[in-house]
C-alpha cells in the first residue's frame, strides 16, 4: 500500500510518496529550466486555444513562447477562499475553481502514479492554518480544495495543517536524535500565506502534541506586490487621469489599476468588456502612453516577466542594500532601482500582521519565550532579513534551525500519512 502527502502551494507544488515500511520518498514531478528533474512544480496552467492544458514548466515555456493566444493561470491557491470568484470562461469552456484546482491536483497523481507504478488513491493534503479569519469562509475553501481532490481522483483525503507538517519535518531530523522533550515553533511562509504552530515533541521524536496554531493571509506574493504597486505600477498607468463625458478629470479606474498589485489578477483584464473600457481610458487621458503600456501588457501576455522581474529584485534584496527591477519586452523599457530601505517600508503593514500572528500563536501555547527550544523556518520569505529579524531579535539566532525551505512542509506531509497504516 501506498499513500500521497501532496504539499498544493499558491507558488509551488510538490508530493511524497510512503509505503507500509515507514520510507518517506520526495518524488521528482517536474524539471527546471535547465531541464534537471525536479522535486517542485510551478502551480501554474496553460490552457492552449486547442484545449490543450500544460503543467509547470512547461506551461511555463509554453506560455513565455506562445506562438497563438492562450491563457496562463499562476496563484490559483489563493482563489480558494474568494465569495466573487465563481468561475472563469477559457477559450469558450466554463472553469470552476473546483475544475482548476483538480486539474492540477490530476497532473501531480499521473506524475506520480506512472513514477511508483501503481495507482495511489490515499493522500494527506496541507492546507493553511486559516483561509480566512471567518470560520465559514475557511470551511468552504476547504470543502473546495477537497471536491478538487475527490475530483482529481483520490478516495481517501486528510488534511493536515502545514506549519504542522513542517514542524514533524523537523522533528524526524532534530527530536528524533534527542533524549529531551522538545517544544518547537514552526513558521511556515507560503505563497499567499503565512502559517504559525507551537508544537511539543516528546523524546526521540516518538509522539508530539501541537499546542497552538495561527495563520494570516500575507505570503511572498503580497511582498511582490507592493513593490509592484510602490515602484513599477506607475508605468502602466496607476496615477493616470483621464477626462470624463462630463468634462472633470477622474482618477484612473480602481477596479482596474488595483489589479496590477497582483500577478493572478492581471490576466482578468482581458476580459472583453474591461478590455473596452481601458482602450476607452487611452483616448481620453492625460498621459496615453502609460494606458498604452498596460495594454501592450495585457495583450502580449508580457505579465509572467514581469513579476518575474519583480521577484528577482526582492530576492537580490536578501542579500544586498540596492537592486534594480529591469524589464524590456517590445518597447517597453524600465529600469528601476528600489533600495532595501525602501522595500521594508512599503512592506511593514505585511511584516506587522506576521508578528501580530506569531505572538497569537505563542500566547495560545502558552509557553514564554524562553521554553522554546528551536524556531523552524520554512519557505522563500523566510530568508527576508526584515522576516528573519522578527525571530533573530526575539529568540536569537542559535536557536533557528536551517533545513531545506522548499520540501519540508510535503516531507512532513509524507510522515503524517502514518494515518493511513495504523
Amino acid at each position: 500500500m501506498f499513500a500521497y502527502g501532496i504539499d498544493f502551494g499558491t507558488t509551488n507544488s510538490a508530493v511524497t510518496v510512503r509505503s507500509g515500511d515507514g520510507d518517506v520518498h520526495i518524488l521528482k514531478i517536474d524539471r527546471d529550466v535547465s531541464g534537471v528533474e525536479s522535486s517542485t512544480m510551478r502551480s501554474v496552467l496553460y490552457f492552449e486555444g486547442s484545449g490543450v492544458v500544460h503543467f509547470g514548466s512547461d506551461a511555463m515555456e509554453r506560455y513565455s513562447e506562445e506562438l497563438m493566444p492562450g491563457r496562463f493561470l499562476r496563484s490559483i491557491k489563493t482563489l480558494l477562499p474568494s465569495q466573487t470568484f465563481v468561475s472563469t470562461q477559457i477559450f469558450g469552456k466554463r472553469y470552476t475553481i473546483i475544475d482548476l484546482i483538480a486539474l492540477i491536483l490530476r497532473h501531480i497523481k499521473i506524475k506520480a502514479d506512472e513514477l511508483i507504478g501503481c495507482e495511489v488513491d490515499c493522500a494527506v493534503l496541507g492546507r493553511p492554518v486559516a483561509f480566512s479569519a471567518d470560520p465559514n469562509i475557511d470551511r468552504m475553501a476547504e470543502d473546495r480544495l477537497l471536491s478538487a481532490a475527490l475530483k482529481a481522483g483520490f478516495k481517501n483525503v486528510v488534511f493536515q495543517p502545514e506549519p504542522v507538517a513542517a514542524g514533524l519535518a523537523c522533528a524526524h531530523s532534530v527530536a528524533s536524535s534527542s533524549s529531551q522533550q522538545q517544544t518547537v515553533l514552526v513558521g511556515d511562509f507560503g505563497g499567499g500565506t503565512s502559517d504559525f504552530s507551537v508544537v511539543r515533541y516528546l523524546p526521540h521524536g516518538s509522539d508530539y502534541r501541537v499546542l497552538s496554531t495561527s495563520g494570516v493571509y500575507v505570503g511572498g506574493d503580497d511582498f511582490d506586490s507592493t513593490i509592484m504597486w510602490n515602484k513599477v505600477a506607475k508605468y502602466f498607468g496607476k496615477d493616470v487621469k483621464y477626462r470624463a463625458a462630463d468634462g472633470d478629470w477622474m482618477p484612473f479606474p480602481s477596479h482596474i489599476s488595483a489589479k496590477l498589485k497582483h500577478w493572478h489578477l492581471l490576466p482578468l483584464l482581458r476580459e472583453k468588456s474591461t478590455r473596452y473600457d481601458i482602450s476607452n481610458i487611452a483616448k481620453v487621458a492625460d498621459s496615453p502612453k502609460l494606458v498604452a503600456n498596460l495594454e501592450k501588457l495585457i495583450d502580449n501576455n508580457l505579465a509572467f516577466q514581469l513579476f518575474q522581474d519583480v521577484e528577482r529584485a526582492k530576492c537580490r534584496l536578501s542579500d544586498v542594500e540596492k537592486a534594480t527591477i529591469s524589464f524590456s519586452e517590445l518597447d517597453l523599457n524600465i529600469e528601476e532601482v528600489i533600495t532595501r530601505k525602501e522595500f521594508e517600508d512599503f512592506a511593514k503593514d505585511h511584516v506587522a500582521k506576521l508578528e501580530d500572528s506569531l505572538e497569537s500563536a505563542i500566547k495560545a501555547a502558552g509557553v514564554s519565550d524562553s521554553q522554546i527550544d528551536q524556531i523552524f523556518l520554512t519557505g522563500g520569505t523566510s530568508q527576508i532579513p526584515m522576516v528573519r529579524k522578527i525571530f533573530e531579535s526575539r529568540f536569537g539566532s542559535s536557536r533557528i534551525i536551517e533545513k531545506d525551505a522548499f520540501t519540508s512542509v510535503v516531507y512532513g506531509l509524507g510522515l503524517s500519512t502514518d494515518i493511513f497504516f495504523r
